[in-house]
């Protein structure tokens, strides 16, 4: 009796087996190209306008803006994703929540990405495949690269997962192509809202900087960089550094975003004097390459705009009254 158990429990372990390779590796209806890595299509990123991710309801937007000064894009992310849960409670559905914000360096990385999109194995096309195998058509989930320039756009329309979503069926509609491609390619954009912010204010490091020029309740000061690290003083020629005014530099270092509030309403006024205005300049240059605005948001929160952001965002209450009592300090010692 135990060995008629152990053959049948063989016998099913090797069915599974089977199975699973089947999922994996599908009759193609042509042959694969050679390689482990196929390329879809191959373009240049600087040629993306837009990339839009679409699952049903949910769907993320990443915009770039190639003329950053520093080389690296700005990419304006907008998302309507499911509200993140910080409890581990079950929820039928979570109600969608619409986001915007700047990207970080990984959004930049999904851009780059599908501009040079490449699959695992090419399966064929599908008009030589039994399409609902794979999971097409599917309509409520896809990926389009917008081009500038008037050209075609480019889609991959997403079908069903291998089993442990190890790999997801794509579609191309341009050629009609079906593919393998990584999952985890498609799963990133569900943390999109979180996982992509760009939670810097500065572009850079202060200490980058050869001058700082602060205005704050109705003073101002100039701070110089010494050729000691971190070392900061109110003349160029001091014989040694500062120390409230490092900690002030070190301290705008530290400052960080919480998120990118909505825009302000059409018509709302735009005219704000901030309360804390800091200029950074480079050496031996007049035109500042940093600048960072603070404004006192509801509720006695604080927003910043800088270079870096272009837009207001929040930022953290106590790392900006920190910063703003090192700062009187600074002037007491004037």
């Amino acid at each position: 009796m135990k060995h008629k158990g152990q053959l049948a429990l063989g016998a099913l372990l090797a069915l599974s087996l089977i199975w699973a390779y089947r999922i994996a590796h599908p009759p193609p209806g042509e042959p694969s190209p050679g390689g482990d890595t196929i390329t879809i299509w191959d373009l240049p990123p600087r040629d993306i306008v837009r990339v839009t991710y679409r699952d049903g309801k949910k769907e993320v937007i990443l915009e770039p803006d190639w003329k950053e000064r520093d080389g690296a894009p700005y990419i304006w992310v907008k998302s309507r994703l499911p509200k993140p849960r910080r409890r581990r409670r079950p929820v039928k559905e979570a109600p969608l929540a619409s986001v915007e914000f700047k990207g970080n360096p990984q959004a930049e990385k999904v851009i780059e990405f599908f501009a040079k999109a490449k699959a695992r194995r090419m399966i064929g096309r599908l008009k030589a495949l039994k399409a609902a195998d794979f999971g097409f058509p599917s309509k409520e989930r896809w990926v389009e690269i917008t081009l500038g320039g008037g050209r075609p756009a480019r889609r991959l329309e997403l079908g069903r997962n291998l089993f442990g979503n190890s790999g997801t069926y794509v579609h191309t509609p341009h050629d009609g192509g079906v593919y393998l491609m990584p999952a985890r390619r498609f799963r990133q954009f569900s943390r999109a809202s979180t996982a992509w912010i760009d939670r810097r204010v500065l572009s850079l490091s202060p200490h980058a900087a050869a001058r700082a020029e602060i205005s704050f309740g109705g003073r101002s000061v100039t701070l110089w960089r010494l050729a000691g690290q971190g070392q900061w003083a109110r003349s160029s020629d001091a014989a040694g550094g500062q120390k409230t005014a490092g900690e002030v530099m070190r301290r705008l270092g530290t400052l960080r975003v919480l998120d990118y509030p909505p825009a302000a309403p059409k018509g709302a006024s735009a005219i704000e004097a901030p309360q804390l205005e800091i200029r950074f300049f480079g050496k031996g240059k007049d035109v500042p390459i940093e600048t960072l605005s603070v404004f006192m948001g509801k509720g006695n929160a604080f927003q910043a705009r800088s270079f870096h952001t272009r837009k207001k965002v929040n930022i953290r209450k106590q790392q900006v009254r920190l910063l703003m009592q090192k700062i009187r300090e600074l002037f007491r010692e004037t």
